[in-house]
């Protein structure tokens, strides 16, 4: 059987770059601003201060997160489970913001794969497979995925990374009777909220 290589941490995740590009645009804004303030003698304000400490905040981000990605790579505890998506789900989750009438949304996807549930968030941008961006699937039941992730927390609310995701080659078919669901298969947990 072939397959397609859909998402690879170690090889395709942007999370370091692209918090290092915001990095050095905040960086090179509070310079020139604090330069230009100090060109014409006045004393550096809050306003260059601001731009300067967020730009060395996301220089640590982008630090972690290409920390992060390495780990990923080395992890000695990659599990493998290959088969069709059974109880595909999204959902949008929606929070209050403190002191204000806005609300934060975030997107939720989930499924199972032979009985071990998955869920993530697709509007955010970590290390790891969140089907967004460049890297984004059509999921749904019946899809036939291999998958390597690792249990963050096991136990009941486990939470499982998926650091990469294959799919069989279009116009190929997944072997007979492989991942297909059993009484046993449960579609995966939805968030609370």
């Amino acid at each position: 059987m072939d397959y397609e290589l859909i998402y690879d941490t170690a090889t395709m995740s942007t999370a370091p770059v692209s918090c290092l590009k915001w990095a050095i645009t905040s960086l090179a804004l509070g310079a020139v601003w604090t330069a230009k303030l100090r060109w014409f003698g006045d004393s550096v304000h809050l306003g260059a201060k601001f731009f300067l400490g967020v730009g060395l905040l996301l220089l640590v981000m982008s630090g972690l997160f290409a920390l992060e990605k390495r780990q990923a790579s080395r992890r000695t505890d990659l599990e493998n489970v290959e088969g069709v998506i059974v109880g595909h789900w999204t959902k949008t989750v929606r929070t209050r913001r403190t002191n204000s009438s806005s609300y934060d949304s975030v997107q939720w996807e989930g499924f199972s794969l032979n009985g071990i549930a998955f869920a993530y968030s697709t509007n955010t941008g970590p290390n790891f497979f969140n089907n967004s961006g460049p890297n984004q699937l059509e999921l749904r039941d019946g899809v036939y995925l291999r998958l390597r992730y690792y249990t963050e927390s096991p136990g009941p609310d486990a939470v499982r990374i998926i650091v990469r995701v294959e799919r069989v080659l279009p116009g190929r078919s997944a072997p007979a009777g492989a991942g297909e669901a059993s009484p046993t298969s449960a579609p995966a947990e939805r968030p609370r909220g």
